[in-house]
């Protein structure tokens, strides 16, 4: 293992069990065996540690998201749902890193929507599903945004505790995102996918 891998190692067990305050380059030196100043010729700041915590978060959150299996726009969207929450759930730390972290290297909207290969599918699929006639005319990053901010604030719910138990955010959440996938679509494909 690599000095630089030791780090990352280092600092992704401290922002799992501490969190983004917990997260210091003295301690993930200490943790890494590691002198504080052998940390900068790696990551020459916390922001760097941030932002490196944050691309593995999104490795993860791509490899998943891309390896969904459906020719249908509109199933292929619904599986990346429910998908997004199952993440959220199973690897709440990636998650994190990937979508909660005030990264330097964060994606803006609307200007690096182009950047995500996940939102630039989600874009596709939407303008797939619109050339169909099974949902309605709308920019795609405009829906794209939508359901993800629906998503992510759902998640935020549950990481608040205002869901009772996992099986009630669970059943929360795929109800409330159905209900958005209905205002989305056209009456001929409501229900349908």
């Amino acid at each position: 293992m690599t000095a630089r891998d030791r780090l990352f190692a280092a600092a992704r067990e401290l922002f799992e069990s501490e969190g983004l305050e917990g997260l210091s380059i003295r301690e993930v030196g200490r943790r890494a065996g590691m002198s504080a100043m052998a940390i900068y010729r790696h990551f020459p700041d916390k922001e760097a540690l941030v932002d490196a915590l944050m691309d593995d978060g999104f490795q993860a959150w791509e490899t998943i998201a891309l390896a969904i299996d459906a020719d249908d726009p509109v199933a292929w969207l619904r599986a990346l749902i429910g998908a997004y929450r199952d993440f959220a759930l199973e690897q709440p730390h990636k998650f994190d890193a990937t979508f909660l972290l005030p990264a330097r290297k964060a994606r803006t909207f609307p200007e690096d929507a182009d950047r995500s290969p996940v939102f630039g599918r989600i874009m596709a699929r939407v303008e797939a599903a619109q050339a169909q006639g099974r949902m309605r005319p709308a920019a795609s990053l405009d829906v794209a945004l939508l359901l993800s901010a629906l998503a992510q604030g759902l998640v935020s719910m549950q990481r608040a505790r205002r869901f009772g138990s996992e099986a009630q955010f669970r059943a929360s959440y795929d109800a409330t995102m159905a209900q958005a996938f209905e205002s989305l679509l056209t009456n001929q494909t409501a229900g349908v996918g």
